[in-house]
């Protein structure tokens, strides 16, 4: 018995070794897998580092085909303004303060229309002639008291004569006094109320008794030089002195009415700068006017531009679109807005670096118009490339896919 038990003994003693040897080999080989693995790992994030990093750091090499065919065109990063743009539609309208509604002083028949819608027509022109019964009175009223005015102007100094030779008593001459004041006075008011209905001072001055067929005559004329857009006469035709007949507008200016929305209240203020657009023409002007109450039916407040028509182009009803550009910053580094591509996220611009092209990482700013403000990456004076970002930014995407193509391979 105790032999079996010494054999036992014996044999395990023996495994021992043999089963150590065999654990560790195992736990050798296992390791070994393991630090492959973790080596594998650390190569394929340090070639995702490098794909993430190659965008900053990248060269573009085109061959001189490739770049004519691109029509790459590169522009000194420099220091500027920043400016956005407001977009305001509107139309033309007539210059309220170069048009005349021309009215009739008195009323009467109409007996020869000299002038039509579309003549050009100079300050004083005679546009029509009526003959007013009411003229005549008001002629004959002046005349009247012109005779008057001679007459007592007559005895007052035939009686002022008198009483200084001690002919004539003092209560004559202050009644030859007063009347010859009142007769003053009567022909004052007459000529007066001829001025009232247009007539010249040089016409009534040259009012006599014998001029009778001119004292029903009325000469309706323009008041300032213009265009006859509108008239409401025909010969024959009686017109009364309550509504106008002509309207004249001097159209060497016109206005424009743009309707400002609510959005926009702040950013437009008189004085501002502004183009107007009609068509394929473009007009310069500025704001003259912003209306401080909003219209009830477009809930739009008014701005309004004066612009030259010189060519009379601008007519009146024509639609048109204002383009007010607002500066937001100034002495920034602004590059054009097609220079800037999104490269896995980021915002990249193309510098040029002798024959080359580097990809470089910048910050953004505000946008513009049509440029936008670089924060950092980017120094005044480097070349960017303003025309042939994209394309550039392809082959760097196409160049990345086929390097990934060629691990997984």
């Amino acid at each position: 018995m105790r032999n079996i038990k010494t054999i036992c003994i014996c044999i395990i003693a023996a495994c021992v070794p043999l089963f150590l040897v065999v654990y560790l080999g195992y736990a050798r080989a296992a390791g070994d897998e393991h630090d492959h693995e973790t080596a594998q790992c650390q190569a394929d994030h340090d070639h995702e580092h490098e794909d993430e990093q190659v965008q900053d750091e990248t060269m573009i090499h085109p061959d001189p085909e490739t770049e004519a065919a691109i029509g790459i065109q590169t522009a000194a990063a420099q220091r500027g303004l920043l400016e956005t743009m407001i977009r305001l539609t509107g139309k033309i309208v007539l210059n309220e303060d170069r048009l005349a509604h021309i009215t009739p002083y008195v009323p009467g028949i109409v007996q020869q229309v000299a002038r039509t819608p579309g003549d050009a027509v100079r300050s004083g022109e005679v546009l029509a002639v009526l003959h007013s019964r009411e003229l005549l009175e008001a002629k004959a009223a002046y005349l009247a008291s012109v005779e008057r005015y001679d007459s007592a102007q007559t005895v007052y100094q035939r009686e002022a004569k008198l009483r200084d030779q001690k002919i004539a008593s003092e209560q004559d001459y202050l009644e030859g006094k007063r009347a010859f004041a009142q007769a003053e006075i009567d022909k004052l008011l007459s000529g007066q109320r001829l001025l009232a209905l247009g007539v010249e001072q040089e016409a009534i001055a040259s009012l006599t008794p014998a001029s009778d067929s001119l004292l029903m005559r009325y000469e309706l004329k323009a008041p300032i030089e213009g265009v006859i857009i509108e008239r409401q006469l025909t010969p024959g035709e009686y017109v009364k002195d309550d509504r106008p007949v002509f309207t004249v507008a001097d159209l060497g200016t016109v206005w424009v009415e743009l309707d400002v929305f609510a959005k926009d209240f702040s950013l437009v203020r008189q004085g501002q700068s502004c183009q107007i657009v009609s068509g394929d023409q473009t007009y310069e002007g500025h704001i003259h006017f912003v209306s401080p109450v909003l219209d009830a039916g477009t809930r739009t407040a008014k701005a309004r531009v004066i612009l030259a028509n010189r060519d009379g182009l601008l007519k009146p009803g024509l639609f048109v679109t204002a383009v007010i550009r607002e500066a937001i910053a100034s002495d920034v580094i602004v590059v054009p807005k097609d220079a800037v591509q999104a490269i896995q996220g980021k915002s990249h611009v193309f510098v040029k670096a002798g024959q080359d092209y580097a990809a470089r990482a910048v910050t953004v700013g505000r946008s513009g118009v049509e440029q936008v403000e670089i924060l950092s990456g980017l120094e005044p004076g480097e070349q960017v490339v303003v025309r042939g970002a994209f394309d550039l930014k392809a082959s760097i995407v196409t160049s990345t896919l086929d390097s990934h193509a060629g691990h997984g391979h």
